[in-house]
């Protein structure tokens, strides 16, 4: 560092960790694959939800609002 420039050691060691280091692995045909792989177990996920919500509104009990029930037992019940 004969030039007169000088740069710290820190400053040096953090743009390698944060911006070097950072795009290889960002940038990497193993980051990206791995990419794609994430995305596809999300949309997968998703779909298995989804169904499963489906599969429990078919199951779904039907129920009828307070005032209906009330108004279809005996006289004596719906008085309590």
């Amino acid at each position: 560092m004969s030039s007169g420039v000088r740069v710290e050691v820190e400053y040096l060691r953090s743009l390698l960790r944060d911006e070097v280091l950072k795009r290889d692995l960002v940038d990497s045909d193993e980051a990206k694959a791995a990419n794609q792989n994430i995305k596809r177990l999300q949309r997968a996920a998703t779909r298995k939800k989804s169904a499963s919500r489906e599969t429990e509104a078919d199951e779904a009990p039907i129920v009828a609002k307070v005032e209906d029930a009330a108004s279809s037992l005996p006289r004596a019940v719906a008085a309590q």
